[in-house]
């Protein structure tokens, strides 16, 4: 996607992860309005991360049901 990804990271401050991408205008013409067009995940894997469990679990249960694969990871704060 012609971009690039990178961490900024100070010890003791955390961690700020950054990323670019170029992506293309879709020039199909549409067959229904977008608000009656359903967000379908099937087979897009998503990395859900946060330091709250309940967060977690809202994030995965909203992707999984869309279809995505889900993974998880625990962000521990200090």
């Amino acid at each position: 996607m012609k971009g690039r990804i990178w961490v900024e990271s100070k010890l003791g401050a955390g961690s700020a992860f950054h990323f670019t991408a170029r992506f293309e205008v879709n020039k199909a013409q549409r067959t229904a309005e977008p608000s009656t067009l359903a967000l379908m995940l099937s087979g897009v894997r998503a990395l859900v991360v946060d330091d709250n469990v309940t967060n977690r679990l809202i994030l995965r249960e909203m992707l999984t049901s869309r279809g995505a694969e889900v993974s998880e990871a625990e962000v521990y704060s200090r």
